[in-house]
């Protein structure tokens, strides 16, 4: 039932849809848990990501390499301009924010390929 509501979608929501249902599907994932996943929850070096269960209970599940391929895919297609916080002239840390998005693109890069 799930991939067939993924194959009926248009082709700009299909790599968002795709990526939530191989998610749900290799990690036995809810998609309340799904759609709680921030950019900041995924760890491109180790291999996790910060799942937010139910109340406050908080896991990290390894990315079995299908998974991690279409993260990254769904990141580096989908999401390309990172978001950038209103910082209130602090441009200091404005710049190592967006150091460290970058940083998350290249890491992204490399997972792709």
């Amino acid at each position: 039932m799930t991939l067939d509501a993924v194959r009926n979608t248009t082709p700009s929501s299909f790599l968002h849809n795709s990526t939530m249902a191989l998610l749900m599907a290799r990690l036995a994932l809810r998609p309340p848990e799904v759609v709680a996943i921030q950019i900041d929850d995924i760890n491109w070096r180790s291999g996790e990501t910060l799942i937010r269960g139910k109340g406050d209970r908080h896991d990290r599940l390894p990315h079995l390499l299908e998974v991690g391929k279409a993260l990254a895919d769904y990141v580096k297609l989908e999401r390309v301009t990172p978001r950038i916080p209103k910082t209130g002239g602090e441009s200091g840390r404005a710049l190592r924010f967006i150091r460290r998005q970058r940083n998350i693109l290249n890491l992204i890069a490399v997972f792709a390929t």
